[in-house]
């Protein structure tokens, strides 16, 4: 019977199924950072084992969902019973390996866990499973020398690759999993279920039981438009010739169906999101030109947050601007000490309406020279130019990436160009944050994040060709480009 002629079902339909978040990158690119506890022993949920659907089956958005999300995951299925297994014990106990798509409604999700439960409806509604299922010897020659399976991993969107991860890259091997999913309690052994002709979706439905291990891999924008594949696929050896390996696992696809009537999924004006893209978060807020683009962005409807050193400052400042009528939130943090910076800005974006605009404008800027300078003097400066603009990135990257859109601008100079022995440090920082404003745009592009470094190549001052506002001017006309994006916009004066 011709492939195509069949539809293919799960390969095995568990009473269980535990879901384990074993990819330290993916607990970071999710929470924004990695508590001590992940390091301790694995961690897992029971999602819903009713919920499996084929390699080709539609998904139906779920009610209320308007953050439809994906990841990239591979199973492991268990073969034999066992009860308090060691690792050692627990490898006797692998059938194999298939791969999982993990549907996620990230909006549920999210509002289910603030009250320290879940996921629940966030993640009950399908696990895309299959369709195939490769034995463990199969895998054994690629297995390393600290036990873990070095094969790839990769996600896809209509053919686009958005995602890559080594299965390698776990935190713990499969057997140490199942080991610890079977302390105090029991893991029970799997069977195959068959394939179903198209027609025909009655038959029997043998149990299984498996454990499954996320990887850092994720979709990285808004999922759910009609039509839309997912592909996820795994470097399963089927044949081996060499040392080349032929993907066993084919791209799995899951299509968003419909979504709910008047919902408009994928569309970030119609979405309920823990980020505002009419906020902005102005960090480095000051006289001048933090005063300028501040205003221009309040009469042009925005939500405006300042940030800032100074509590009296900040209340000058946020004064100044008030006859704008633009709410206005104030928020004092020290870009010199970028933990306590990266605390404040967690309680920023820990409720709804986050920033989904950044204007990272600190800057440590007195006179200095490199052959003068203390130690302590140089890594303050560089915490404030460099490293504080990376925490801005690393704290508002995952809200903005569960959103599907974000812009983040860093004030550049024209010191970066030209650097000024007697202005060292400023010198230094301007053309480390563009570097790091570059590498922050290639590494969050697909996540439908926006980074760039506006260079302002000349002095700021009011009344000249460099007055505030006109540069102010400049960062509201880059946030609301609609043309092609780029590393840095600069700002010349003309």
């Amino acid at each position: 019977m011709p492939l195509d002629a069949v539809r293919l079902l799960p390969p095995l339909t568990p009473p269980t199924v535990r879901d384990f978040v074993a990819f330290e990158e993916h607990v970071e690119g999710i929470a924004g950072q990695v508590v001590p506890e992940w390091y301790q022993t694995p961690t897992f949920y029971f999602t819903n084992p009713y919920a499996l659907i084929g390699a080709h089956d539609d998904v139906r958005v779920p009610p209320g969902c308007e953050m439809l999300d994906f990841e990239l995951e591979v199973a492991v299925v268990v073969g034999r019973d066992g009860a308090s297994l060691s690792a050692e014990q627990a490898r006797d106990h692998i059938f194999g390996y298939t791969v999982l798509n993990d549907w996620s409604a990230r909006d549920l999700q999210r509002r289910e866990m603030k009250v320290m439960l879940g996921p629940a409806k966030g993640k009950d509604f399908a696990s895309t499973l299959g369709p195939w299922l490769v034995t463990a010897d199969e895998l054994e020659p690629y297995r390393d020398s600290d036990g873990f399976l070095a094969l790839d991993l990769r996600a896809s969107v209509n053919g686009e690759l958005i995602g890559q991860d080594l299965l390698s890259n776990m935190g713990w091997p499969f057997e140490e999993l199942i080991a610890y999913a079977s302390r105090g309690t029991e893991v029970r052994a799997g069977r195959h279920r068959r394939a179903d002709r198209r027609r025909d979706r009655d038959g029997a439905q043998p149990r299984g039981a498996g454990a499954y291990a996320a990887t850092g891999t994720r979709s990285t924008r808004p999922f759910g438009t009609p039509g839309e594949k997912a592909g996820i696929t795994s470097g399963l050896p089927h044949t081996r010739g060499g040392d080349h390996l032929q993907p066993l696992s084919e791209a799995v696809d899951a299509k968003g169906t419909a979504p709910m009537p008047d919902e408009r999924v994928g569309d970030p004006a119609n979405r309920e999101s823990t980020v505002d893209g009419r906020h902005l978060l102005l960090v480095g807020a000051g006289p001048g030109l933090g005063t300028a683009v501040a205003r221009r962005f309040a009469v042009g409807g925005y939500r405006i947050t300042l940030m800032a050193r100074s509590t009296e400052g900040l209340r000058d400042l946020a004064g100044t601007v008030a006859d704008t009528g633009a709410e206005i939130s104030t928020v004092a943090a020290d870009a010199s000490d970028p933990d306590s910076l990266g605390a404040r800005m967690r309680e920023l974006y820990a409720g709804n309406g986050a920033p989904g605009v950044i204007v990272y404008n600190a800057v440590m800027g007195a006179p200095d020279r490199l052959l003068s300078s203390s130690v302590a003097h140089l890594q303050a400066a560089y915490s404030v130019d460099v490293i504080s603009a990376i925490v801005v990135a690393q704290v508002a990257a995952p809200a903005m990436r569960a959103a599907g859109f974000g812009t983040i601008l860093v004030t550049g100079g024209g010191f970066a160009d030209h650097p000024i022995p007697a202005l060292a440090t400023v010198s230094l920082g301007k053309a480390a944050l563009r570097s790091a404003a570059t590498m922050l745009g290639a590494d969050l592009e697909a996540d439908g994040i926006r980074v760039a470094t506006l260079t302002i190549a000349g002095q700021i001052a009011a009344g000249t060709s460099f007055d505030p506002e006109r540069i102010a001017e400049r960062y509201w006309e880059v946030v609301h480009l609609d043309g092609r994006w780029q590393a840095e916009f600069r700002f010349t004066g003309e």
